[in-house]
């Protein structure tokens, strides 16, 4: 089973066998958002959401010896365990990826030993969990390819401080349409091609490796929009407009695919 690649981007639908524009989940404005992905690492494995966090509950108790005595109006209390906190994840997988999403995140929180979970915006540090339960329904009702997820994590200890900045894979859209990053260059003044290899196969590794920032990606999408259209045959109109910008920064080139920058 594929799992989510090195630069912790979410999962793809084969784009040969699903037209991206048949995928309910291209609805999701992706690019409109600057939240950063929640993701659990465990296993060897990484599962990144596809969207932000969406509901969630974070609840806690103590573990209390309480002492009472006979003819007295108060209580003995001593604390044995000061806080059990537990964390719980709800929301929804939607599209044609929703299936894929629950295998790979089922493969993740079943995995031996504890996970480390990130939750940007919601834990400022990483947060090492054991997976206590989970639920994936479909209503009978339901006739999209969406799963709800509900996932019950009980957490042990945390760790580092989440970097927010590397966390945002998503960048949003200006009513003018994207912007070329600082100091990308444009079509016009770059004869510059470099050739995708094994570990440099999508635009946010081929932008880290030419210009040493994985979120200037998208100078990549203008000087090869010709490449992309090839890649994509069947969609009309830009493709940076058709593509939710999850897909189009973490698509997979053949190897040796020759792009400009």
């Amino acid at each position: 089973m594929a799992t989510p690649n090195a630069a912790n981007s979410p999962p793809l639908i084969d784009s040969h066998k699903y037209k991206v524009n048949e995928d309910p989940a291209r609805r999701i404005a992706y690019s409109r958002f600057k939240f950063p992905l929640p993701k659990i690492t465990g296993g060897g494995k990484t599962f990144v959401w596809p969207i932000g966090p969406e509901g969630f509950t974070r609840s806690g108790s103590a573990t209390l010896a309480i002492h009472k005595y006979l003819g007295r109006g108060y209580v003995d209390v001593h604390i044995i365990h000061r806080d059990e906190a537990h964390f719980e994840m709800n929301g929804t997988f939607a599209g044609l990826t929703s299936a894929k999403n629950m295998h790979d995140l089922i493969e993740v929180i079943t995995a031996p030993k504890a996970k480390f979970l990130s939750v940007p915006g919601v834990f400022p540090n990483i947060q090492t969990v054991y997976a206590e339960n989970y639920s994936f329904p479909h209503d009978k009702e339901d006739r999209t390819h969406s799963i709800d997820y509900s996932i019950s994590f009980i957490r042990t200890t945390t760790g580092d401080k989440v970097d927010s900045k590397s966390a945002v894979l998503h960048e949003s859209l200006s009513a003018e349409g994207p912007s070329v990053p600082r100091g990308a260059p444009t079509r016009a003044d770059s004869d510059r091609v470099v050739s995708t290899s094994d570990g440099m196969r999508t635009l946010r590794g081929i932008a880290d490796r030419v210009y040493g920032d994985a979120d200037k990606w998208r100078a990549l999408v203008d000087l090869n929009a010709d490449v992309l259209a090839d890649y994509n045959r069947g969609f009309v109109g830009p493709i940076v407009n058709v593509i939710p910008d999850f897909q189009l920064a973490t698509m997979r080139f053949e190897i040796g695919t020759r792009l400009r920058y």
